[in-house]
């Protein structure tokens, strides 16, 4: 299987940073109900997503990156503005999936979870919740000595 998978490496060399990519953008996805609920102390796993109108978002009105250009910025529902900071966070996270693939520094991206976690929520509500300063302080510890450790 590894070598089927350094094949399509060696034969297709845009395949894994996409697939990095879109996995990051569903990751940035979480990120912002993440950012959106924990200062708020409400739970991430339910409800499920909704505009502030309260009506439910279907899942073809949650696709990262895609569902907020096709609606135009707009609740599908009642027509209020949706932030760009959503899709934003969703492409950055994005790109640094998608530039982080298959490097050995490749677990820098749960430090950087906790980096876009704590600028986006700092910048919104001007606090940053001490369970994501305690895990990006440990991610970033972890990451310094795979990196002394990998000789990189």
């Amino acid at each position: 299987m590894t070598r089927a998978l350094a094949d399509v490496a060696a034969q297709q060399p845009w395949f894994f940073p996409t697939v990095a990519f879109l996995f990051g953008a569903c990751i940035g996805s979480f990120l912002n109900v993440v950012i959106y609920r924990v200062p708020a102390g409400r739970s991430i796993v339910r409800p499920g997503s909704a505009c502030a109108c309260g009506a439910p978002i279907a899942w073809y009105d949650n696709i990262p990156l895609v569902s907020w250009f096709v609606l135009g910025a707009q609740c599908r529902h009642c027509g209020s503005y949706i932030s760009a900071r959503y899709v934003i966070v969703e492409f950055l996270t994005a790109c640094l999936f998608g530039l982080a693939h298959g490097e050995p520094l490749q677990f820098a991206g749960l430090a950087l979870f906790g980096v876009v976690l704590a600028l986006v929520i700092h910048r919104t509500r001007r606090l940053v919740p001490s369970v994501i300063t305690h895990v990006s302080f440990n991610a970033v510890a972890m990451v310094g000595l795979i990196v002394q450790r990998s000789g990189h």
